[in-house]
């Protein structure tokens, strides 16, 4: 194995391990600790989208709250599963030309069932299906992100050799 190729891959599993470190990590988080995080993030995301908000009723702002939180805390979600998605298959890809789509799917889909089994356990946390649908579609996005990357480099160096 050349060099080059070698560091590729320890680079890549470093990076798969540390995204699945950070879930770990977020997920470890008590319900109120994990509250206040999504808070936060869901305040300025309505900042930025609804310059009104502050003239809003009580009601509204609760009501708009509540939507942007549950949007904040899904694209969450989504979002972290799609980067573990992503290295994964792209540290696939650096193995073997086989089934790399599937089983980069299959196993970031196989960590969101731990990482929900993992919330069960922790202070004011829940187990959701929904939540790994949503964490396997993201993996999924990742994937298809990593499929593409791949094609497009694989394209470009037969580009190079014609």
């Amino acid at each position: 194995m050349k060099n080059g190729k070698r560091w590729v891959r320890v680079l890549l599993w470093a990076a798969v391990c540390m995204t699945a470190v950070m879930i770990f990590l977020f997920s470890a988080e008590t319900g109120e600790k994990s509250s206040e995080t999504s808070d936060t993030v869901t305040e300025a995301v309505i900042r930025l989208f609804d310059a009104g908000y502050d003239q809003r009723t009580p009601e509204e702002q609760e009501d708009i709250f509540s939507f942007a939180s549950l949007v904040v805390r899904k694209c969450a979600h989504f979002t972290e599963f799609a980067l573990l998605g992503l290295l994964v298959r792209l540290l696939f890809a650096s193995y073997t030309d086989r089934h790399r789509s599937l089983a980069a799917w299959g196993a970031g889909t196989a960590y969101a069932v731990t990482d929900e089994v993992h919330q069960y356990f922790v202070s004011q946390r829940a187990a959701m299906g929904a939540d790994v649908l949503i964490d396997s579609l993201g993996v999924m996005a990742g994937v298809l992100v990593a499929w593409t990357l791949v094609a497009l480099v694989k394209r470009a160096k037969g580009a190079d050799r014609a």
